[in-house]
């Protein structure tokens, strides 16, 4: 779940009338104004997935990635070496090597920390890394972020720290400690302060663990090189 904050851009064009012969008149050709918005969405990785590529079967199945067995495999050729042919949740596919599918795991994590632009860079260039990122390793397709971030009409933005408790507590073995929480310095510090205590006894265990949004996004990304997260690249044992 993230949480950006996006300046955009308010335009206001105008040309004052000629001034009359003999006066002085101002003219204000062009002008502009900045606002900010919080835009919450969520999102999901099947890391499993990542760079396993179905193959349609005779009765059509196995279409999500349009590809023929012999497209598959010039793809999988082309992309890296020892790609191999597996079965994967009951469709037949190629899979690429594990080195390679976490490296395109980690290249997207690492591209969110650098995110930045603008309509005009030259002008409104600054970063878009997420003030407030909520990431959870989970089992399955289930979503217990979607409560914790939300809006209300007279507050505006919320994060539930109770919400999360009891999401995680219903969902307990579905999913794996930390949860990693990105929290940009000086975003809201009313309701970190709130959120902070809400679950002093999760940061104090380290179930939950908060830091810099760049620094979440970055440390997790370099675990995902490595070894340690092997186990996530595969669908659990049920």
């Amino acid at each position: 779940m993230t949480t950006l904050r996006v300046p955009r851009p308010r335009h206001r064009h105008g040309c004052s009338p000629a001034p009359r012969r003999g006066t002085r008149r101002s003219r204000q050709l062009h002008g502009h104004e900045f606002y900010t918005a919080d835009l919450a969405s969520p999102f999901l990785l099947d890391l499993p997935r990542i760079g396993t590529f179905t193959l349609p079967g005779a009765n059509g199945v196995g279409r999500p990635n349009y590809l023929t067995s012999e497209q598959a495999l010039q793809v999988a050729e082309a992309a890296a070496s020892g790609a191999t042919a597996t079965t994967f949740r009951d469709q037949h596919a190629v899979r690429l090597p594990i080195e390679e599918r976490k490296r395109r795991a980690a290249l997207l994590l690492e591209s969110l920390a650098h995110l930045s632009g603008g309509a005009k860079q030259a002008l409104h260039y600054g970063d878009r890394v997420p003030s407030l990122i909520v990431l959870v390793p989970f089992k399955g397709g289930v979503n217990p972020l979607a409560h914790v971030i939300d809006g209300d009409e007279e507050t505006g933005l919320r994060v539930r720290g109770d919400v999360l408790r009891k999401e995680l507590a219903a969902w307990e073995g579905e999913w794996e400690a930390p949860v990693r929480i990105g929290w940009r310095p000086g975003f809201r510090d009313d309701l970190r302060e709130d959120f902070e205590k809400e679950c002093a006894e999760e940061l104090a265990e380290q179930t939950v663990v908060i830091d810099h949004s760049r620094a979440v996004l970055r440390g997790l990304a370099a675990e995902m090189r490595s070894t340690a997260l092997d186990a996530w690249f595969e669908d659990p044992a049920r």
